[in-house]
């Protein structure tokens, strides 16, 4: 849904889709998605699969993986030479992506997995078509806002799916403990 968002704000927006071909890469593809699975998995390991269930034994899925989404975005230092507008809009990337991860783990035992395949795709997706390394600004920003509109949507059917709809006042959403 991410990109589906995103290549169309592009397509609405004139802008263009500038898609690297996996060929035209300075190494082979086959060794690049192998080094971003391992890459992935490495810090998924420590975000979800150690950090937000122990952030979770003090407060709910929601507000934990906020935390580690803020924390994962400065994760990534590199991000603040780009300029605070690209370092921002990363930020918020990460925390929704965290968000969004964490619905899809709730509950579940294998977080190392879904997580890690989450992350490296993101991350190849990014690559091929929106130059995430060249630090273009305006694919941060629409990237940004599209996983936003995404963590929304995750949330809201959560919501849905649980019955916990806006009329409950106990903290629910987040869960807090």
């Amino acid at each position: 849904m991410i990109f589906v968002v995103a290549l169309a704000w592009y397509g609405l927006s004139g802008h263009m889709i500038d898609f690297t071909n996996p060929f035209d890469l300075a190494h082979p593809m086959w060794l690049i998605v192998i080094a971003q699975f391992i890459g992935a998995a490495g810090e998924e390991i420590g975000w979800r699969c150690f950090l937000q269930p122990a952030l979770q034994t003090r407060m709910g899925v929601l507000l934990s993986s906020v935390v580690v989404g803020l924390l994962w975005g400065v994760w990534h230092v590199g991000v603040f030479a780009e300029g605070w507008l690209y370092a921002s809009s990363f930020i918020l990337f990460a925390v929704c992506l965290s968000v969004i991860l964490g619905e899809l783990l709730r509950g579940k035992r294998l977080k190392l997995p879904t997580s890690t395949t989450f992350h490296a795709l993101i991350n190849l997706a990014m690559l091929l078509w929106f130059k995430e390394e060249g630090g273009d600004a305006y694919a941060m920003v629409t990237m940004a806002v599209a996983s936003l509109i995404a963590a929304v949507c995750v949330l809201i059917d959560h919501s849905v799916r649980t019955g916990r709809g806006t009329k409950q006042s106990n903290n629910t959403f987040f869960e807090l403990r």
